[in-house]
């Protein structure tokens, strides 16, 4: 007879059950996909924009009769200009830089001390109201009272420069995180350029405004943002009486204030003393405020030459974009 077989018991493995579809497993640290959104992209590049601009405007003091929406209206325009033309803004702020510091050497050599540069740019923001019972309440810049207080018609301002930072409303926090933003996009977009990773046109377009913006917020250092409350000036003598002190140099019609024949040799070689705008009510004379795109004097050549170069640069910036890889030939062209 044979032998039977034996039997070979084959023991499989026991299978693993699998968890539960509601049990979760504990993880520690999860990086970030490597891996960008549009709405990254955009949010990242409105934030830096936001902010610059917030950081950069240095608004002159408007009237107390102006309306809240008024003044916002106001805001929102240079806010367009500056995201839309930002080397404009660097021009302005450029000559009012000059003008500052025109006054400054001027108000030293008759001796005032105590007028500081924050006191020149206060003033040329409208900070001082001349007010006189012959005629309507008007602001004068630092020429004006360089004019005034060195022939003896006003005292020296007693305005102290940290009473003006105290009315001024300057965000450190807003420049600070301005700059945080500016510089941690920047590090990015270098980053990805040099690992050869697309930017999109949107971050190169942040990147070549944040040039101009720094730029501004340099010469506009010194200038106090958004204030409110002016300094009134009530002498004694009347305007009549400055006008007819004054001669021939005033005997002409002003254009703006009564004060504008101290700022002819200024615009030595204009036709005349270039009239402000109307628009965004200053439509009545003289003027109640000073507008934001008036800044005496006008630009020097080196003034000029430098906003050149920066709004060249800003330029420049964009044509990186030149070759960038879009999906049909009309976008690229566009």
């Amino acid at each position: 007879m044979m032998e039977a077989s034996p039997i070979v018991q084959r023991h499989d493995p026991i299978p693993i059950a699998s968890p539960a579809p509601h049990c979760t497993r504990a993880l520690g640290y999860t990086p970030q996909p490597n891996q960008r959104g549009t709405i990254d992209i955009i949010w990242g590049c409105v934030v830096v924009l936001f902010v610059c601009v917030w950081a950069v405007l240095h608004h002159n003091i408007p009237i107390k009769s102006e309306g809240f929406w008024s003044i916002v209206a106001r805001k929102f325009r240079w806010a367009v200009l500056a995201v839309c033309a930002p080397e404009m803004l660097t021009l302005f702020a450029v000559m009012q830089w000059n003008a500052a510091n025109i006054s400054l050497a001027e108000m030293a050599e008759i001796g005032e001390s105590n007028w500081t540069v924050v006191h020149a740019f206060y003033a040329n923001a409208g900070g001082f109201i001349l007010e006189t019972r012959d005629c309507p309440a008007f602001p004068i810049n630092a020429k004006s009272i360089f004019y005034l207080r060195s022939t003896g018609w006003i005292d020296s301002p007693t305005i102290t420069r940290e009473n003006i930072w105290d009315r001024s409303k300057s965000d450190l926090f807003a420049k600070g995180f301005a700059v945080f933003q500016t510089s941690w996009l920047l590090v990015q977009c270098v980053a990805r350029a040099v690992q050869k990773i697309a930017i999109s046109p949107l971050e190169l377009f942040t990147i070549a405004f944040i040039l101009p913006t720094i730029t501004t917020a340099f010469f506009g250092a010194n200038k106090p943002q958004n204030v409110d409350e002016p300094t009134v000036i009530r002498p004694k003598w009347l305007i009549a009486d400055v006008l007819v002190a004054a001669g021939d140099a005033a005997r002409e019609p002003y254009i703006d204030t009564p004060m504008d024949f101290v700022e002819k040799p200024v615009w030595e070689g204009w036709k005349r003393r270039p009239s402000l705008l109307h628009y965004g009510g200053l439509h009545r004379r003289p003027l109640a405020r000073i507008p934001n795109d008036y800044s005496p004097p006008p630009p020097t050549g080196k003034e000029a030459f430098f906003v050149w170069v920066v709004s060249v640069v800003h330029a420049g910036i964009h044509l990186v974009g030149w070759g960038f890889h879009f999906p049909t030939y009309t976008e690229a062209l566009i």
